[in-house]
């Protein structure tokens, strides 16, 4: 991952022996795992708080995926289309619900 290799792990290992001391060093070194365990586990947490809320973003969207679905949203827009220029086009274009005078009585 970091790419490290045995002589720069053992360059850090003397360091940190003369920096903490071999007295302090257990020590040293469980507050340090304590500490990446904590860190972990907050990530781990923090994931599956993530993952809790993809999940409810996808629980819709499985209902939009369905191909017959989508097949029949599709259906259902093309006769929308066919069905509104017939209907302009029955009532004389001007787009008014009846512009036949002769429906009217007006004699």
């Amino acid at each position: 991952m970091f790419d490290i290799g045995w002589t720069e792990m053992a360059l850090v290992a003397v360091l940190i022996i003369v920096v903490v001391g071999p007295k302090e060093l257990p020590v040293v070194l469980r507050t340090i795992g304590r500490a990446v365990s904590r860190a972990r586990a907050m990530a781990q947490e923090f994931r599956d708080s993530i993952d809790e809320i993809a999940d409810e973003a996808d629980l819709g969207k499985e209902v939009f995926d369905d191909p017959q679905l989508e097949k029949f949203r599709l259906d259902a827009e093309k006769k929308a289309l066919s069905i509104q220029p017939r209907t302009v086009a029955a009532n004389g274009g001007d787009g008014t619900p009846e512009s036949d005078t002769s429906k009217s009585g007006g004699g």
